[in-house]
């Protein structure tokens, strides 16, 4: 005879569990995934700990299964807060304090990209109320700032493209031949061409692409680029990067592939903005 999965007890032939027993624990784990989230949207984290923990017992719930339920909670809380595009001090804290009284790590919370957003939209909050954020740490950068330049942000492995125009010409001629001489059936002006004109945007390097609080940086094997923000006529977003013209001749749209257009583009044309003098 087998035994219940969940309670230990006989299950009964070809039965790894009790139908009741089942459905106790995965109701054990929605409750879990209920009051979590519930407590983190409505600042109840007070006694969540020991709530969760009876659930655990009384589900016979695993430390796995108990992770990945607060997990989905703290995922599904912050995709709430962020609704509006923003996420607040208030809201930030919160799921803060959740993931460290319940001993998430953010490796855990990371594992579906979600805490580098949280992260993103906080720094996003703190440009749009002008400052310049303080948690976000950029390591490894090799750019050569202005003095009072800060970096805000970096972009690992972010693919470059340029748009480019190609000229080639096409021949055409009379259409019919006349004999001139033995051998030649056409004289020099019986051909023309006109050009024509090829414009695409080309792949020109890949590399590292800072942020600062006055420019654009890019730096990658072949490419060494400074974009300030007061060259810029037009930002433009895309579901992947970012994409702008300078205020030059002949100026070409330039594309950063960042894999995160909205944060890109807001965080950008945030910092673009004019500032205001200080009031006296």
């Amino acid at each position: 005879m087998s035994k219940c999965k969940y309670c230990g007890q006989e299950a009964g032939f070809l039965h790894t569990s009790h139908s009741e027993c089942h459905a106790k624990h995965d109701q054990a784990v929605a409750s879990i995934k209920e009051r979590s989230k519930d407590a983190i949207e409505n600042s109840k984290l007070d006694g969540l700990e020991t709530t969760v923990r009876g659930l655990v017992q009384e589900g016979w719930v695993t430390a796995d299964e108990r992770r990945d339920a607060l997990v989905s909670a703290w995922e599904s809380a912050l995709d709430d807060f962020l609704e509006d595009g923003v996420l607040s001090t208030g809201e930030e804290s919160h799921l803060a304090t959740f993931a460290g009284n319940l001993g998430l790590t953010q490796e855990d919370l990371d594992r579906h990209g979600k805490y580098m957003m949280a992260g993103k939209a906080a720094a996003l909050r703190e440009v749009m109320e002008g400052r310049i954020p303080k948690s976000v740490r950029v390591e490894g950068a090799s750019f050569n700032l202005k003095r009072a330049e800060q970096l805000v942000w970096l972009f690992n492995n972010v693919p470059y493209f340029e748009q480019r125009t190609t000229h080639t010409r096409r021949g055409t001629s009379s259409g019919f031949s006349i004999r001139i001489a033995k051998g030649l059936y056409y004289r020099p002006s019986s051909f023309s061409s006109r050009p024509i004109e090829h414009t695409q945007m080309v792949h020109a390097d890949t590399g590292v692409l800072g942020v600062t609080n006055e420019s654009l940086y890019f730096v990658g094997p072949r490419k060494s680029i400074r974009i300030p923000y007061a060259k810029v006529v037009n930002f433009t977003p895309y579901k992947d990067g970012v994409g702008l013209v300078r205020d030059a001749a002949n100026a070409k749209l330039q594309n950063f592939q960042t894999g995160d257009g909205w944060f890109t583009y807001n965080l950008i044309t945030n910092l673009a903005q004019p500032k205001q003098p200080a009031a006296k």
